[in-house]
This record gives structure tokens, C-alpha cells and sequence, in this order.
């Protein structure tokens, strides 16, 4: 017996070696992938994160504890919280996330207190870095980082909080407000897998694009690409440049 343990050390440790290769391989990747996402998009600050929740792992990350202004993406705080709080119906709050309804945030976002809405998620959630709006009417206006919209879609999930996440699937490529919300992840994925809420806006004094949502089978991964360019720069331009960035991020991600 102590002769086939000799004989299959070598073995063993041939594996264990072979994995951390692999190891280091597909983290060098992912890590090239943040710097080709950053050239994709020289225009803009990207704040990025990806996370695997089957590996409960960050695979990519630059600037995640950066601010940015949510824009709508603190509608999937505006949302958990009406839910939770039982200040709108489930209809209403899917129709909120899904065509990023302003009407139907505002509504809400008075009825859970305004900013208290972002102060009880962020208590619950365990985020950070997320602050609410100076002027309590603008919900908007709250900052939040990639790490901290990784929390949030992180805890939807352990929460079961389907009525949400569920609105987020395949979301129309026009908003409510007429806005073109396909760019980042709905174009990048494609026919894949995905759950998005798109955040924009503009000229106070940048303008601001987010991607954020679930890619892939089982919705395994975490994306939260944040960013904010000049806005005297083409809105079309900053848009493609935020698709292209994604798609380098997401491009092996299996979605």
C-alpha cells in the first residue's frame, strides 16, 4: 500500500498542477477582458463587475466601488421595496422594470418615503457604497457602484424575489419613455439568456449608460457595467461603445 501511494504522488500532484494552470489561465483571461472593455469604450469611466454565483466568485472587476449616478437602475430597489412594503402590485412593479416606467417609479418611490426606500434596501442588502439623492424628488440621483448593483441582484436571488427578477427578462428594446434600452447586454447576449435593468440619462453634466443584469443558464452570472462619458460625445456612439464592452465581457461566459 505505502508503494501505490509513492507511485500515485506524482500523479497527484501532476493534477493539482494542471488545475492551477487552468486556474491562472481563466483568470488572466477575464483579466485581459477588462482591459479589452475599457479599450472598447475609451470614451467613457466604466465601473465593472461580473460575478459567478455558481462559483461565488468575481471574475472581472475595475472600478467597482467607483459612484454613479443609478439613474434607473435604482428602480430594482424602487421595486423589491413596493413588494416588500406592499406600497404597489406585482403588475405595476414589473411594468415599472420592464419598459423602466418613470411615472410608475415615481408613484412608488413617494409612496415607500422616497429616499428611505434606498436606505432600507441598502441596510437589507448589504450595500456599501449606495447613497440616496440629495434632493429627495430625483430617485435618479442616488449613486451606486458595480460592486453595489452586484449585491443587489445577488440578494434578489437569495431572496427568491422572482416577481422581480422575472420582470427583467428579454425586456422590450424601447422604454417607456421612447428610449432605445437594447444596448449592453440585450444586444451583446442576444438570443441567450438574459435579465436586464438599463440605467440612462444625461447632461448633469455626463451622460450616463448602465448595463446591469443575470446572463446565462440558471441565471449564473452577475453583469454590472456602469458608465458616464462627456455629453457632448454622439448618444449612438456611447451606446455601440457600451455594447461592444459588454460583449467582450460576456463573449465566454457560455450565455
Amino acid at each position: 500500500m505505502r508503494l501505490g501511494s509513492r507511485a500515485a504522488a506524482p500523479l497527484w500532484f501532476a493534477v493539482v498542477a494542471a488545475l492551477l494552470c487552468l486556474f491562472v489561465l481563466i483568470r488572466g483571461l477575464f483579466a485581459d477582458a477588462a482591459s479589452a472593455a475599457r479599450q472598447a469604450a475609451p470614451q467613457a469611466t466604466l465601473g465593472i463587475e461580473v460575478y459567478d454565483r455558481a462559483t461565488d466568485r468575481i471574475l472581472v472587476a475595475a472600478n467597482q466601488d467607483l459612484a454613479f449616478p443609478a439613474e434607473s437602475v435604482v428602480k430594482l430597489l424602487i421595486g423589491y421595496d413596493a413588494l416588500a412594503h406592499h406600497t404597489g402590485s406585482a403588475a405595476r412593479v414589473a411594468q415599472m422594470l420592464s419598459r423602466s416606467d418613470d411615472g410608475i417609479a415615481d408613484a412608488l418611490w413617494s409612496a415607500g418615503g422616497g429616499p428611505k426606500v434606498v436606505m432600507r434596501s441598502a441596510a437589507l442588502m448589504g450595500l456599501r457604497h449606495t447613497i440616496p439623492p440629495t434632493d429627495s424628488a430625483r430617485w435618479g440621483d442616488t449613486t451606486i457602484t458595480a460592486d453595489d448593483v452586484v449585491r443587489v441582484y445577488k440578494f434578489l436571488e437569495s431572496a427568491d424575489q422572482q416577481a422581480v427578477v422575472n420582470a427583467l427578462y428579454h425586456a422590450p428594446a424601447v422604454a417607456a419613455d421612447g428610449f432605445d434600452q437594447s444596448f449592453g447586454i440585450p444586444t451583446a447576449v442576444g438570443a441567450g439568456q438574459w435579465w436586464v435593468k438599463q440605467g440612462w440619462g444625461c447632461c448633469r453634466p455626463d451622460r450616463v449608460l448602465h448595463t446591469t443584469g443575470l446572463v446565462g443558464t440558471g441565471q449564473r452570472y452577475v453583469v454590472a457595467i456602469l458608465s458616464s462619458a462627456l455629453s457632448s460625445a454622439n448618444a449612438a456612439d456611447d451606446a455601440a461603445a457600451i455594447t461592444a464592452a459588454t460583449r467582450v465581457l460576456t463573449q465566454n461566459l457560455g450565455a
